[in-house]
């Protein structure tokens, strides 16, 4: 039975062929570990997906109801405070991912010709993965979930000419309310999404077509099949990653923060240790250079960042070509 849905899957998509292909794609000998980032990060954002719509099963995007809905995931239902707590964890697991991978493409050059478009495309994946840790902050509809939401819409209006379109946009309103729930609901669980269903296929894409970087130190020519060895060393890694984030998720079950309470003045707003770093540069900025901070600073760096691969001149991939960039690159990221 199996041979013959084999065959017919085989003679009608071509999937043997395909998969063939896949384990066979020849890549560098040098590809190692430090390539295993890549689908590490890939794995927990398929992880995110399974544990998100687990969830969706359960939460009510309402501000009536949203609290709630979460605590009975929580506290009554088989797993579902595990569930909860690795959707939570699972999104700082991404961003340290995302954010070391494209450290290491960074620091070894491998945005350089022909691999311009494959970091323009990894550089928007990582925007896409901010806007759902953005957006949801929001959904468990608690008190450090408002402020930050609060906050953050508060920077996002501070653009010149459109932001108030965005303030509105977001908000739906004067003040934060259920439409502002049900963007930020449809944000995070349809338009980011298509996003993501769009950036990672071509994504991935571009990076069979270009293959791995080699090393500026390897001139060697030879190449080795994807399978078995470089699919071992991501399966391996995988592994190690998600036996941390499903350790972290039981021990930390995840910060609880009580229901909204607009009359509490002694709450402090604190974002994500994600966005702590543009926060606090918020905080120390003086009020007439809020816009410094909040618009023109945040929009500089990620105009470098998209522009890295014409900006980094050197002919080579070695670091001792690529002093300057290499140390301007590390004073931005000891900043942050």
């Amino acid at each position: 039975m199996i041979r013959v849905i084999k065959d017919w899957l085989e003679d009608r998509a071509g999937a043997g062929k395909a998969l063939r292909a896949f384990m066979d794609e020849p890549v560098p000998k040098s590809t190692g570990w430090r390539n295993t980032l890549g689908s590490v990060a890939g794995a927990l954002i398929l992880g995110q997906i399974v544990t998100g719509v687990l969830l969706m099963l359960f939460y009510v995007p309402h501000p009536d109801a949203a609290y709630e809905s979460l605590e009975y995931v929580a506290g009554s239902l088989r797993a579902g405070g595990l569930i909860l707590a690795l959707h939570y964890w699972g999104a700082s697991f991404i961003v340290v991912a995302i954010f070391a991978h494209m450290a290491r493409v960074f620091f070894s050059g491998a945005y350089k010709k022909p691999r311009e478009l494959t970091w323009l495309v990894g550089v928007s994946l990582f925007g896409v993965i901010m806007g759902f840790a953005f957006t949801g902050q929001l959904l468990p509809w608690n008190q450090a979930g408002y402020w930050a939401a609060k906050v953050g819409i508060e920077i996002a209006s501070s653009a010149p000419i459109v932001g108030d379109l965005i303030k509105q946009l977001l908000t739906g309103g004067e003040t934060l309310g259920a439409l502002t729930l049900t963007r930020f609901y449809t944000i995070h669980v349809i338009l980011l999404p298509l996003a993501l269903g769009v950036l990672v296929p071509l994504h991935l894409y571009l990076l069979r077509r270009h293959g791995p970087m080699r090393p500026a130190h390897d001139a060697s020519t030879d190449t080795a099949p994807f399978y078995p060895g470089q699919l071992a060393r991501d399966l391996v890694m995988i592994s190690i990653v998600f036996l941390g984030l499903i350790a972290v998720a039981a021990i930390f079950i995840g910060p609880r923060s009580g229901p909204i309470d607009l009359t509490d003045t002694s709450y402090i707003p604190r974002p994500e240790w994600f966005f702590l770093s543009h926060f606090e540069i918020l905080r120390i900025t003086p009020g007439s250079l809020k816009i410094v901070a909040t618009f023109v600073l945040p929009n500089i760096l990620l105009v470098l960042l998209l522009a890295l691969p014409w900006l980094d001149r050197a002919n080579t991939t070695a670091l001792k070509d690529r002093r300057l960039i290499l140390s301007a690159g590390t004073v931005v990221i000891a900043a942050i």
